[in-house]
């Protein structure tokens, strides 16, 4: 059995990683456009708890991220 060297694993990891980023950079960039859609109407702003202001363009990126970014990983934790 060959033995993998710390290069190797790290160098695996950063691949890992790597597809990881590009993965979430493409999310990050469809919630955008899901965002545009909203884009020259009409804002409803909902205040929350705190006084600050919710769109509905807020509200549909937001859910699609967190929901989005659950699929492609269980691994890390979502701080919402």
């Amino acid at each position: 059995m060959m033995e993998i060297s710390s290069t190797q694993q790290a160098f695996a990891s950063l691949q890992q990683f790597g597809h990881l980023l590009r993965q979430v950079t493409e999310t990050v960039c469809e919630a955008g456009d899901d965002s545009l859609r909203f884009y020259q109407r009409d804002v409803d702003v909902t205040l929350k708890a705190d006084h600050s202001p919710l769109t509905a363009a807020d509200w549909v990126s937001h859910s699609f991220l967190v929901q989005a970014l659950r699929d492609l990983t269980q691994e890390l934790d979502i701080l919402i």
